[in-house]
């Protein structure tokens, strides 16, 4: 999030604003569209990507392999969330009724 505002700082400071009493105005620039840029040279180079990326079909299937294999992990931690939970939920309730018959005697 920091570094999201952080762009937005430094976008800021480069467009120059006016104030008329109650109204504010600006100048935004015309955006040229950037060549196509390679996958592989944005993902590890840091090249900022343009409007078009291209990629290798074997570039997008080990993608597509990854996503498949980070979705299924997310569905696992997800249910083993779950399970924690209830066990969670479970000692809470252990705990309340020991503590009960503690107290009462």
């Amino acid at each position: 999030m920091e570094e999201f505002r952080k762009f937005l700082e430094r976008k800021a400071s480069k467009t120059n604003v006016r104030v008329l009493g109650r109204i504010i105005s600006w100048d935004e620039e015309n955006v040229i569209p950037r060549a196509p840029t390679e996958f592989l040279d944005m993902y590890y180079l840091g090249e900022r990507p343009g409007n078009v990326v291209v990629m290798d079909s074997s570039v997008a299937r080990d993608l597509e392999e990854r996503l498949k294999f980070l979705e299924e992990r997310v569905r696992k931690l997800k249910s083993t969330n779950d399970l924690l939970k209830a066990i969670i939920v479970g000692l809470c309730v252990v705990i309340v009724v020991l503590l009960l018959k503690l107290v009462g005697g």
